[in-house]
């Protein structure tokens, strides 16, 4: 489907898709890299781990081509809006970039240390904050 033929994500639809991606990311328990590096997807032999972004993107639009590009370059762009089924909005392609770059600067291989390492990380970046404590607030 081309991006003319599909419609905007709305600001609501950013947010639940941001708070979908924290939610694996905390149900994966570490963070989606090696030595520093982090990647959309990264084959650790037993399992694959993902980053935020990576893990909205479905298999059949990834490729290793995706690594070396940024949350908001055109390539991640177009592999995410064809694995959701939208067009991001600017608001939304901020909202995964400021994950991707929580993300990042987690290192922790450790499930006990990454949740609290991703909320840290995730503190300075006020959007994500925000989201994700409206989340919680409506679930509880």
């Amino acid at each position: 489907m081309s991006s003319q033929d599909r419609k905007k994500i709305t600001d609501e639809e950013a947010n639940a898709l941001t708070v979908y991606a924290i939610e694996g990311l905390l149900k994966q328990g570490k963070a989606g890299g090696i030595e520093g590096m982090c990647f959309y997807r990264i084959d650790c032999g037993t399992s694959t781990l993902s980053c935020g972004v990576g893990l909205l993107i479905k298999d059949e639009f990834y490729n290793t081509g995706l690594e070396e590009q940024t949350a908001n370059s055109e390539d991640v762009v177009l592999a995410l809006e064809e694995s959701i089924g939208l067009t991001l909005t600017g608001y939304a392609i901020g909202l995964l970039s400021e994950l991707q770059s929580a993300h990042d600067r987690c290192s922790s291989g450790v499930h006990e240390a990454f949740e609290d390492e991703l909320f840290t990380s995730m503190s300075t970046e006020l959007s994500l904050v925000e989201i994700w404590e409206a989340h919680k607030n409506k679930i509880h």
